[in-house]
């Protein structure tokens, strides 16, 4: 049994069991519940990603506490998933890879430290430990507004502290997305996925060959990203292997500076599903080798306006089927009736 919780980070960071959701993380988690088809499937239990809400909701829906995972684990996975996890697997890359790496992310635990950070470069990111998806993450300038200072007071109340970054000019957004099995790390596969600014845009359904060469097009080396590969499993068995087990998925990106192309090699590291993985899965399960095609998460504010694109693309993007795979056309992951307002289209 699979279940999509997508409140997952808002659990993590309230990091209370009695924790509630609001109505439009509900809403997508009604939507797109049927999303667990196209995830793993196996005999026991599992999740998106773990945390005490979720464990606390599955007890109380009758689910034997004694085979769900303890309070040792679910805090091992909390304290894991804070973003100094990836500012810590950046000093280790640093150390182990010959070729230029942006600086880590700096934890900032006052005011006083922030306004100083932000005086160190032209444009600046700053973070919220326990965020995904563009929630959580500022971008500014030297000059901090109002706005961007009641965050960070609001943010260091609540978790402690913001972590602090330089703005980048981002040319490619990609991930490794790995999992920790019997206490050992293995790559399972590149995701490539676009963003509207700091917000999930889209998947490109395509081969990990295909994802290589774009990257490589970017003007990454691919020795380099192989050894990124490498190190991070390094880095995974030493510091999380022997506490987690499961999916984990590390965002990076190629940047432009003065004219030169870098890579980015650990922008976050989210220990749960992501929709980097599904896509991944579905392109290798279901797409005919050489299609090519995106893999998005739609809102739509009116229901009704869903519903009749739904039954547009089927009509104008009916499905080709060539071996039990998907050459061209329109599909949607979930169903979509008269009430849904979010939707995952597939179109190759």
């Amino acid at each position: 049994m699979f279940i999509f919780n997508p409140e997952h980070e808002l659990a993590l960071a309230n990091n209370d069991e009695n924790f509630m959701p609001k109505a439009s993380t509900k809403k997508l988690a009604e939507d797109l519940r049927f999303l667990s088809f196209w995830c793993e499937q196996t005999d026991k239990i599992s999740v998106w990603g773990w945390n005490k809400y979720i464990r606390k909701k599955l007890i109380l829906s009758g689910i034997d506490k004694n085979i769900l995972p303890s309070d040792e684990y679910l805090q091992n996975i909390r304290e894991l998933s804070h973003r100094k996890t990836a500012s810590e697997a950046m000093f280790f890359l640093r150390r182990e890879i010959a070729t230029p790496l942006p600086y880590p992310a700096e934890i900032l635990k006052n005011i006083t430290e922030i306004e100083h950070f932000a005086q160190k470069y032209y444009e600046i990111v700053l973070k919220s430990p326990y965020s995904s998806s563009g929630k959580g993450v500022y971008f500014s300038g030297k000059d901090l507004s109002n706005s961007v200072l009641g965050w960070c007071k609001k943010t260091v109340t609540q978790q402690g502290c913001v972590l602090g970054e330089k703005r980048f000019e981002v040319v490619k957004n990609f991930a490794m997305e790995f999992q920790v099995v019997d206490n050992q790390t293995n790559f399972v596969g590149y995701s490539l996925f676009e963003t509207d600014g700091k917000i999930y845009r889209n998947n490109i359904l395509t081969s990990d060959e295909n994802i290589e060469k774009t990257i490589s097009r970017c003007g990454i080396d691919l020795r380099v990203l192989n050894a990124v590969k490498q190190s991070l499993i390094k880095f995974f068995n030493q510091k999380i292997a022997q506490k987690y087990s499961g999916f984990l998925g590390v965002d990076m990106f190629v940047f432009q500076e003065n004219g030169k192309k870098f890579l980015n090699p650990c922008v976050e590291i989210n220990l749960r599903h992501t929709m980097g993985l599904v896509a991944h899965k579905f392109y290798k399960n279901f797409v005919l080798p050489n299609s090519e095609g995106i893999f998005s998460i739609d809102f739509y504010e009116n229901s009704t306006e869903l519903f009749q694109n739904h039954k547009q693309n089927f009509i104008d993007k009916p499905l080709i089927i060539k071996d039990n795979k998907i050459v061209n056309g329109y599909l949607s992951l979930c169903p979509v009736f008269e009430n849904t307002n979010y939707r995952v289209r597939v179109e190759i």
